[in-house]
C-alpha cells in the first residue's frame, strides 16, 4: 500500500472519529477516543488497543481487514458496538501462540493481500504479541521482532512470552 493511501486511511480514521464525537458532543468520549493506543508497525499493519466504533466504521469503510484478538468473554458487553461491522475474531491469550494459531494468523495475513490490516485487543499488548510471534515464525530474530512491536508492547509478561515464542520456534 502506498504512502498516500496509508495517509488517507489515517485521515479517514481521524475524520470519522471527529465527526462522531462532534455530533455526540460528549467530551468524555472524545477523551477516551484520543487515548486509543495504535502503532503502525508497517505501512500495511497497525497494532492497537480498543478502538471506538467510529474508528472501526472508518476502517471497515476503507476496506481494512480488522482483527479482534479479544476472547468471547471480553467481547460480550461489546456486541452492540460491533454489530454490523466486518471484524475477524481471532481470540488470543497472553502467552505463546501455538503453531496452529500461528498458521491460522499467517493465513489471515495472506488473505489480506495488499489491504491494510488493523489488529487490536484491549490494550495493544496482545496485538504486539501476535505480530511479534508471526514475525519470529517468518524468520525474524527475537530482537528484531521486539523492536518492531516496542511501542505497542508495554507489558513485561508479554515481552517474556515473545522471548519464549522465539525459544520454542528454534530447532
Amino acid at each position: 500500500m502506498g504512502l498516500h493511501r496509508y495517509l488517507l486511511l489515517l485521515w479517514l480514521i481521524a475524520a470519522f472519529q471527529g465527526a462522531a464525537l462532534a455530533s455526540a458532543g460528549d467530551k468524555s468520549a472524545a477523551e477516551d477516543a484520543a487515548e486509543v493506543r495504535q502503532f503502525a508497525v508497517t505501512p500495511q499493519v497497525t497494532l492497537a488497543g480498543l478502538p471506538s466504533r467510529a474508528q472501526l466504521q472508518a476502517l471497515s469503510a476503507a476496506g481494512t481487514v480488522i482483527i479482534d484478538l479479544r476472547d468471547a468473554a471480553e467481547r460480550t458487553s461489546d456486541q452492540p458496538r460491533l454489530a454490523g461491522l466486518d471484524i475477524t475474531h481471532f481470540p488470543s491469550g497472553r502467552t505463546v501462540q501455538s503453531s496452529k494459531q500461528l498458521a491460522a494468523f499467517s493465513e489471515l495475513m495472506t488473505a489480506a493481500g495488499q489491504r491494510p490490516v488493523y489488529i487490536y485487543c484491549a490494550s495493544g499488548n496482545r496485538a504486539g504479541l501476535v505480530w511479534a510471534s508471526h514475525l519470529i515464525a517468518q524468520g525474524y530474530s527475537v530482537e528484531a521482532a521486539l523492536a518492531e512491536v516496542s511501542e505497542a508492547v508495554t507489558s513485561k509478561p508479554i515481552k517474556t512470552a515473545i522471548r519464549k515464542a522465539a525459544e520454542e520456534q528454534q530447532p
